[in-house]
C-alpha cells in the first residue's frame, strides 16, 4: 500500500516559504498584479518569482539581454539624463513632435538611443578606465 502522506520533491526555502505565505493570504492583492499592475507591482512580482525558482532553473534575471544591461548600467546611469534632455529638445524644437508622443518615443527609440550610447561608453571609457586603475595598483 502506498503511502497517503504528501511529500516534498523539493526542498523548500525559507524565501519560498515566505513568497507562498504572503501569496496565499493575500489572493485579492496577488490578482490584482496580475489583473492591471502597476510598474511597481508588476516589478516586485517579477523579483519575487525570480527569487522562488528552483535551484538550477534559469531566471528572468539571468537572461543574457538583462545580465547586458546590468553590464553597463552604471553607464546608463551616467548619460541617461542628458541623452534625453538633448533627444527632448531635438524632438521639440526643431521636429515639432505632439507631447502627446514624446512618451513613446523616448520609451522606444530614446531607451534604443541609451544603450547603444552606453554600449560604447561601457567599452571605450569605463573598461579602460578600470584596467589603467588595476595597472596603476598593480605597481604599487
Amino acid at each position: 500500500a502506498e503511502d497517503t502522506k504528501a511529500k516534498s520533491v523539493i526542498p523548500i526555502s525559507p524565501v519560498e516559504r515566505s513568497a507562498w505565505s504572503i501569496i496565499s493570504h493575500a489572493p485579492e492583492a496577488i490578482m490584482r498584479v496580475f489583473i492591471r499592475p502597476s510598474v511597481a507591482e508588476s516589478s516586485s512580482a517579477l523579483i519575487l518569482m525570480s527569487a522562488v525558482q528552483p535551484a538550477g532553473e534559469k531566471t528572468f534575471f539571468s537572461t543574457k539581454p538583462l545580465v547586458y544591461l546590468g553590464t553597463i548600467s552604471y553607464s546608463i546611469f551616467l548619460l541617461h539624463q542628458n541623452i534625453m534632455w538633448y533627444f527632448g529638445e531635438l524632438l521639440k524644437k526643431i521636429v515639432h513632435v505632439p507631447e502627446s508622443m514624446m512618451f513613446p518615443i523616448f520609451m522606444t527609440i530614446g531607451f534604443g538611443m541609451i544603450v547603444v550610447l552606453a554600449s560604447f561608453w561601457y567599452r571605450w571609457f569605463e573598461v579602460r578606465f578600470a584596467k589603467g586603475w588595476s595597472a596603476a595598483f598593480a605597481k604599487v
